[in-house]
């Protein structure tokens, strides 16, 4: 186990000024490398959102976005994201049975396009309202992957883990360049 030591100087003011610069200095430093650090994972982040066709509505990659700031004496780089079913897609789930009106936008959004022009032609060949017959076939399938839902939960796809995995040694060396460049200065 390591201890920590603080330590003070005091007493001199030229010392106590010089002092006050370099920490000042440093944090300053280490603040623009964290921000630049966080928009390359949140830049990551979004690819691994497309690369594994996790956009529902867009708002999941839109509302991913990093923030720097200090708490006590420590500089915290935070990256993540406000979507409310964003911890479901990146964790996954348990078996559960969603709720209904979500599967069904859910359908609408990522399955529909797919099925309007099958649909289509279908209902004229039968002489059937698209309207009713899309409904029906979006309910169904809203259904079926709510029971697989039910029975099996739902694989989560940690896309900021693996943007922070992609980038841990390129982090560690930029934290350090930067440090050893501002340092020789």
């Amino acid at each position: 186990m390591s201890e920590m030591f603080d330590f003070n100087i005091s007493g001199n003011e030229e010392i106590d000024n010089t002092l006050h610069f370099v920490f000042t200095y440093i944090s300053e430093t280490i603040e623009e490398t964290l921000n630049y650090i966080g928009e390359k994972i949140v830049a990551d982040t979004v690819k691994n959102i497309d690369k594994n066709k996790l956009i529902y509505k867009h708002n999941l990659r839109d509302k991913v976005a990093q923030n720097v700031f200090k708490e006590a004496e420590n500089m915290i780089l935070e990256v993540g994201t406000n979507v409310r079913y964003a911890q479901y897609v990146h964790n996954g789930t348990l078996p559960h049975w969603p709720p209904v009106n979500v599967m069904r936008e859910y359908v609408r959004v990522k399955i529909r396009p797919k099925l309007n022009s099958i649909e289509k032609k279908n209902a004229r060949s039968r002489k059937i309202k698209y309207g009713d017959q899309l409904q029906k076939k979006i309910n169904s399938i809203a259904f079926l992957i709510s029971r697989k839902i039910a029975k099996e939960g739902t694989k989560g796809v940690p896309f900021l883990r693996l943007a922070f995995e992609q980038n841990k040694e390129w982090l560690l060396n930029k934290i350090i360049n930067k440090l050893q460049e501002e340092l020789n200065d």
